[in-house]
Order: structure tokens, then C-alpha cells, then sequence
């Protein structure tokens, strides 16, 4: 086999490799935070995040499929954290009712390191 083959066969293997630990290490840099939900029965999760600019919340799915004429059918909601610079944050998320009555309340004490890696706790209120 020619040798510029060949090396250009090795470059393209490394740089996959390096463009394959990049993207694998990035997902460890979201925190995926899933509720119990039923929002068919007018339920509703919502969040106040103390420092927009340390995270951000990127996605929030549903994950219930319920038919919209029945009420009490369950399901999850999942929501990813992003971070954005270093720094701690909190996030309080409220169970609400139709009547925005705060039914729980979860808080999420997050820290982001200066290589944007997300840790955290959390407490539940009722």
C-alpha cells in the first residue's frame, strides 16, 4: 500500500478518536433532572433557575402519551440542564396545581467546575 494512503488512513482514524471523546465527554456536561408528571389532571412542574447565566435549561419533554380525553394518566418529564460557565446555581421546581397552589417543591443545588462538569444535590419539600 502506498505510504500517503496510509497515512492518511492513520489521520483520519485519529481524528475520529479525538472527535469521538470530545462528543462522548460533552454529554457528561448535562444534568438530566425526570418528575413524575400528570399534567392531564392540570399538575404542572415549573422552575425558577437563581443564575440564568451559570446554566440554562436546553430541552423539557413530556413524556406522558396521554389521549387528551383522560384525566389521571401519568407519565415523566425530563429536563436537561446545560451549564454555561462556572459557578453554583440553584433551581426550584414547583408542583403546581390548576390553582397554582405549590403542592412540592424540589431544589437543586448545582456547581459547575471550570471544565463546565455539572454536580449536584437536591432536597424535596412538601
Amino acid at each position: 500500500m502506498n505510504k500517503k494512503i496510509l497515512l492518511i488512513i492513520i489521520c483520519v482514524l485519529i481524528i475520529g478518536c479525538v472527535l469521538l471523546f470530545i462528543f462522548l465527554n460533552k454529554k457528561d456536561n448535562v444534568l438530566t433532572i425526570t418528575f413524575n408528571d400528570n399534567a392531564s389532571t392540570g399538575y404542572k412542574w415549573k422552575y425558577v433557575v437563581s443564575k440564568e447565566d451559570i446554566v440554562k435549561i436546553t430541552s423539557e419533554t413530556d413524556y406522558s402519551n396521554c389521549p387528551k380525553d383522560v384525566d389521571g394518566c401519568g407519565g415523566k418529564i425530563i429536563y436537561t440542564v446545560t451549564p454555561l460557565k462556572e459557578g453554583e446555581v440553584t433551581i426550584n421546581f414547583n408542583l403546581t396545581s390548576p390553582h397554582d397552589d405549590v403542592d412540592e417543591i424540589v431544589i437543586y443545588n448545582i456547581k459547575v467546575d471550570n471544565n463546565l462538569k455539572i454536580s449536584e444535590t437536591h432536597t424535596n419539600e412538601k
